[in-house]
């Protein structure tokens, strides 16, 4: 006799698609952190924030960087939401490539934030 509604409610594609939306959260997450450091509700420290010493330098610094780089997370937070919806919706996707399309956005959101965090400390340009 087999499993029925609880088995059957974490068979291998819904937990592949709750690793698509875990991936959104992070990176709505880390564009939040980047929002409150860039507005100065959280300071330098070792912990929490974009890790290049550029950012670190002062800060201002520090907010400047913070500030340029929530425009790319933003996109990236949006680009995976869309991503997760339509593979939730359409369940005929390859799981797999989804979950690495998807963490691929997250990455590429996060390294354009800090080239255009670096590059706006760069040119003393805000966001």
């Amino acid at each position: 006799m087999g499993c029925a509604w609880p088995c059957n409610l974490w068979s291998a594609y819904y937990r592949d698609m709750f690793s698509v939306w875990i991936l959104t959260l992070v990176s709505a997450a880390a564009t939040v952190l980047a929002v409150l450091c860039g507005r100065g509700r959280i300071r330098r420290n070792p912990w929490v924030g974009i890790r290049i010493p550029a950012f670190f330098s002062s800060d201002e610094a520090w907010q400047t960087g913070h500030q340029a780089a929530v425009l790319p997370m933003i996109v990236a937070t949006i680009i995976t939401a869309v991503i997760a919806v339509i593979a939730t919706v359409v369940p005929h996707l390859d799981t797999t490539t989804t979950i690495l399309i998807t963490a691929g956005v997250v990455i590429v959101g996060l390294i354009a934030g800090a080239i255009r965090g670096s590059r706006a400390l760069g040119t003393g340009e805000k966001g």
